[in-house]
């Protein structure tokens, strides 16, 4: 999945977030885009319109969820949140 626009020379971190679920949204891009929200400190509402904008507010939802529960609220599509603590330790993320 690439993107171009002739409008914009960046992505934001919105932009980001949803290109890493659009190019695979395995566990693995998953754990790394809720790493992203966390280290830029994305706010649920620019996650959502960022994910409204690329069509995929389904996938995007439930990963905003588990995150403003802080692991509280899972499905089949979040990690643990042990899990997730311990891959943002290992990247020095403070949650």
């Amino acid at each position: 999945y690439y993107f171009y626009s002739e409008d914009r020379n960046s992505l934001t971190p919105g932009d980001l977030f949803c290109h890493l679920l659009l190019i695979e949204n395995d566990s693995r891009h998953r754990k790394y885009a809720l790493l992203l929200a966390v280290k830029t400190e994305l706010p649920p509402e620019r996650l959502k319109t960022a994910a409204d904008e690329y069509g995929i507010t389904e996938i995007v939802n439930p990963l905003v969820e588990f995150l403003k529960t802080e692991g509280g609220k899972v499905s089949e599509a979040t990690p643990r949140w042990e899990e997730f603590e311990t891959l943002a330790d290992e990247y020095g993320v403070e949650l």
